[in-house]
């Protein structure tokens, strides 16, 4: 008798199941279907009607309104036979490529449960081929003996997918306010004055538009040209545009520099906006800091509010990006950084009442933003109690 055969049980269960998970190939829990008879003809897409899907990020494409030929025998799984992502489909749809497999389930196997199962399969797509029937459908997997442990655990994932939805719907929300804020708050296209005024200042006409160069010292950063590995350790940040992300505020860098006398250092509320590649991406220092040439930086003048000033710059972002579409290689550099155009009041009572308002508003974003990634790690947590893996067992 082996006594060291490990069990073949998740770490997490449900107490009234005790049996040993079996060990099985992906084949034998799902049925494949090519999707040619489903391909959307036209791509162009409409406002609604039928979704038009990919396995990939982006889900949904689109809408049409092509009657014929939709997939009704829903749910089903949608998977990328080149990328192997893949997507739960519990809804009528028509696809984009040839390149999807719809996956159904064998028997009386819960559809749910093989979704969280194949998620859990580790695989990188290395080559630009289909995977599917060559590789994929060929995994080991492990599997409950019974099919009710099957549907309890696709029952506590769905619940919890249900919480993440509506918790994501709660972030979509507060975006589109915050959207509806910049929009109204700040003059509209084709007008001089903001729709929403706070009462106090209704009568106050002092909005204007400006160029960014009249709010504030614009700089130009520079990387520090040194070999010596020990001075990009020191207590001056140093930020790329892959250290802006999308909080308002930069509080941590990948690198930081030692300080010398030849850098000009930004101080603690400078703007700062990339202008080359990644254009349009912003922050606020929290900290002094440089940075590198890719990112032009507004070190505002003490009678504008630094927050204001930022809330003003990304309104005009959009506007700012859309002219240079047709730009081979995008690049704002110093001097029509300098001209670009942003709206301002003079009345600092109010930059500084618009400033705290959107500010709210970034905050509730923020908390509602930690809410939904936390609920995601412990989904992710709970995978991996309730999902033995082969190598659990090895």
């Amino acid at each position: 008798m082996n006594h060291n055969k490990k069990s073949l049980t998740p770490k997490l269960r449900f107490p009234e199941f005790t049996s040993d998970w079996i060990v099985t190939e992906l084949r034998n829990l799902l049925d494949y279907e090519r999707p040619e008879n489903y391909i959307v003809s036209s791509e162009q897409y409409q406002q609604n009607g039928v979704p038009v899907l990919t396995a990939n990020k982006s889900f949904v494409l689109g809408y049409t309104n092509e009657q014929d030929n939709i997939y009704t025998e829903f749910p089903v799984i949608i998977f990328d036979d080149f990328t192997t992502e893949k997507k739960y489909v519990d809804f009528a749809f028509k696809v984009k490529s040839s390149a999807i497999k719809i996956l159904k389930p064998k028997g009386e196997n819960n559809l749910k449960f093989i979704f969280e199962l194949i998620n859990t399969i580790k695989f990188e797509a290395k080559e630009h081929k289909r995977y599917y029937i060559s590789t994929y459908q060929n995994f080991l997997v492990l599997i409950p003996k019974t099919l009710l442990e099957q549907q309890k655990i696709a029952d506590c994932l769905a619940s919890l997918d249900e919480l993440i939805s509506a918790e994501n719907k709660k972030l979509d929300a507060l975006k589109k306010h915050k959207q509806a804020l910049m929009q109204n708050l700040f003059p509209a296209r084709g007008k001089t004055m903001p729709s929403w005024r706070f009462a106090q200042f209704k009568n106050d006409n002092s909005w204007r538009m400006t160029g960014i160069g009249e709010v504030g010292t614009i700089v130009t950063g520079k990387t520090p040209s040194t070999t010596n590995a020990s001075l990009w350790n020191g207590s001056i940040q140093f930020v790329t545009p892959t250290d802006i992300k999308e909080n308002k505020y930069q509080y941590n860098t990948q690198r930081s520099v030692v300080k010398t006398s030849k850098m000009r250092i930004l101080p603690k509320n400078t703007i700062m906006f990339t202008c080359i590649a990644s254009i349009g991406k912003m922050a606020l220092s929290v900290h002094p800091c440089i940075t590198n040439q890719q990112i032009n930086s507004i070190i505002p003048y003490s009678y504008y509010e630094s927050e204001f000033l930022y809330y003003s710059l990304l309104q005009r972002t959009p506007l700012i990006k859309a002219s240079l579409e047709t730009t081979t290689v995008p690049i704002i550099n110093k001097t029509d950084f300098s001209k670009l155009h942003i709206w301002i009041t003079d009345n600092k009572q109010e930059q500084e009442k618009i400033a705290e308002c959107l500010s709210t508003a970034d905050q509730l974003i923020q908390v509602q933003t930690h809410k939904l990634e936390t609920l995601k790690m412990h989904k992710k947590a709970l995978m991996q109690g309730l999902f033995p893996t082969l190598e659990d067992i090895k």
